[in-house]
């Protein structure tokens, strides 16, 4: 598989897998309980398969901070999915997921690498979040949720429109 078709098919995950997340903060309103974790878990999977890609697409750009952000926000997509009914890992997995993206986001953004409107849903996501943990309001820990999904929107519109060069062969 060429370069090109890789980035392009990591774009179009990053696309699904944010629309998914920002429909994922309502979820449980309209799927119910019952219908809501396997939605969370596929989300969870083409986001996480999303973040490895855009590293793997920016890697060069991303520096020390965006490697940490990374590695930060793959280790909170992973808590997330293994808290089980461990409420408090999934708010911990939730907060390492968004900061590692912010991280990630900021890394890229300050180097003019990747459009500054992905990393930027991400950091406000991570704003948003942390007043939605500390007053702990419901109606915005789900407006973090659709401006994170947003972010990786974002992001997976600009990899599908500008995947790398192909390499020389």
């Amino acid at each position: 598989m060429s370069r090109e078709i890789l980035f392009r098919l990591v774009g179009a995950i990053a696309i699904v897998g944010g629309v998914m997340r920002a429909i994922d903060a309502f979820a449980v309103d309209f799927a119910g309980i019952d219908g809501a974790p396997t939605l969370f878990l596929v989300t969870d999977m083409l986001v996480l398969f999303a973040v490895i890609g855009l590293y793997a697409r920016l890697s060069h750009a991303a520096g020390w901070l965006g490697l940490v952000g990374f590695a930060i926000a793959v280790v909170g997509i992973v808590t997330v999915r293994s808290a089980g009914d461990d409420i408090d890992m999934e708010v911990y997995g939730t907060a390492l997921g968004s900061l590692g993206m912010a991280l990630f986001g900021i890394a890229v953004a300050v180097t003019r690498a990747f459009p500054i409107w992905g990393p930027i849903l991400w950091v406000v996501a991570l704003l948003i979040g942390a007043v939605a943990f500390a007053s702990e309001n419901d109606t915005l820990i789900e407006f973090a949720g659709v401006a994170f999904g947003l972010g990786f929107v974002v992001a997976g519109i600009a990899l599908f429109r500008r995947p790398p060069a192909p390499s020389p062969a």
